[in-house]
């Protein structure tokens, strides 16, 4: 009866590794996927899913895309010039930024916070500071360019 166990059982061979771990079979696909693509395309992907995981996991940059959609939509009502386009895609691209780098702020802080000397748990109020802080001057910038709009079709 031993021998009839032995004979269901796979034989050891030297292809079987038993220190490497299993890898799920989308994280080998994106693996492969990967390496297939060229490296600016890679970053953009990364980009993509950078910016999906964003939007999910803080209403915030939700919000200020929904607010960009309202500029963009003023903007092409009131017909900007070109240095127009410019300052607000700027004060636009700023504010951004600066939201997308305290949402990664918030996120290392709320993992790693805890283990952080005191001086550094405080990162994330800086970083909310920061957002404050660009959205008021793209507010007085998109202020002074719109305001500029208005005026011209006014008077």
């Amino acid at each position: 009866m031993a021998s009839t166990t032995q004979q269901h059982e796979p034989p050891v061979t030297a292809s079987r590794t038993i220190d490497r771990p299993r890898v799920p079979a989308d994280t080998a696909r994106a693996r492969e996927s990967s390496a297939r693509r060229s490296a600016w395309r890679e970053r953009l992907v990364e980009a993509e899913g950078g910016l999906r995981l964003g939007i999910r996991a803080d209403g915030t940059l939700f919000v200020h895309l929904f607010i960009v959609c309202g500029i963009v939509a003023a903007g092409l009502v009131l017909g900007l010039n070109v240095t127009q386009w410019a300052i607000t895609i700027l004060a636009i691209t700023v504010v951004l930024s600066a939201e997308i780098f305290n949402q990664m702020l918030r996120v290392l802080c709320g993992q790693f916070g805890r283990h952080l000397p005191s001086e550094l748990r405080d990162t994330a109020k800086i970083g909310t500071t920061a957002v404050v802080t660009a959205s008021i001057g793209a507010v007085v910038a998109l202020t002074l360019v719109f305001g500029q709009c208005v005026a011209r079709l006014i008077g």
